[in-house]
């Protein structure tokens, strides 16, 4: 996995609140919905609602809503907001930090991935998956 699970998470939150033509959910009604842990949904939906992403109403039927159009949120926004970063660390050595000065035989092949997929979350939408109809609740 390429990503921690909070990313998963809020790309679920997100599909979820975008079928639901902004009516307000609860955190324990997407929790339980989405069968996330409570814990985790709590910390997606805070950093969500912070980027604007989703929006957060207090008081008595409050709850969360998209805060922007589908096709306004590309997966690289909700990749940087939940996980602070779209580096993929991908290295059959396991080396952490990648050395330009001393590459790998595989560094060059390994950073077309990494462009390559930059290019697909940048050039996505969440409109876009909810139109392809993979995701189910």
């Amino acid at each position: 996995m390429f990503f921690h699970k909070n990313v998963t998470y809020g790309i679920k939150v997100i599909l979820y609140l975008s079928r639901l033509d902004n009516n307000i959910r609860t955190a324990k009604e997407i929790s339980s919905e989405l069968q996330i842990p409570k814990e985790f949904t709590s910390k997606v939906l805070q950093s969500l609602t912070n980027s604007g992403i989703i929006i957060s109403k207090k008081g008595k039927g409050g709850g969360f809503c998209l805060g922007k159009k589908p096709s306004d949120i590309k997966l690289i926004d909700v990749i940087v907001e939940l996980d602070k970063s779209t580096e993929l660390n991908i290295c059959l050595f396991g080396i952490k930090e990648c050395k330009l000065k001393c590459k790998c035989p595989m560094h060059d092949s390994l950073n077309r991935v990494r462009y390559e997929f930059y290019d697909i979350i940048n050039n996505h939408t969440v409109k876009e998956l909810l139109i392809s109809g993979w995701f189910r609740f």
